[in-house]
């Protein structure tokens, strides 16, 4: 009888210790999931922003800084022809 009783405390401590490594190996299996789960979602992320960085209108593109040169250039020149006098030219 003793010994009965000897196999069933270890049958416990053998699904005590099985019951623990399961529950570590399915935290450890959750960590992966979510990780797996955050980098899809990254990698999702990613490639929208590189088709909109691919998917530009050049010709709208092309354009725009057209516009933009010709409005720095009308403003460089503007400011060149200002006039460069100051309150000591006036008491001359």
């Amino acid at each position: 009888m003793d010994a009965v009783k000897l196999s069933f405390a270890n049958v416990r401590t053998a699904a005590k210790f099985l019951n623990n490594q399961l529950a570590f190996y399915g935290g450890v299996q959750n960590q992966v999931n979510e990780a797996t789960d955050c980098a899809a979602k990254q990698v999702t992320r990613l490639k929208a922003q590189i088709s909109g960085v691919e998917d530009t209108d050049i010709t709208a593109a092309i354009v725009d800084m057209n516009q933009a040169r010709q409005l720095q250039e009308t403003a460089l020149t503007a400011e060149s022809r200002r006039p460069r006098t100051t309150l000591f030219d006036y008491l001359r």
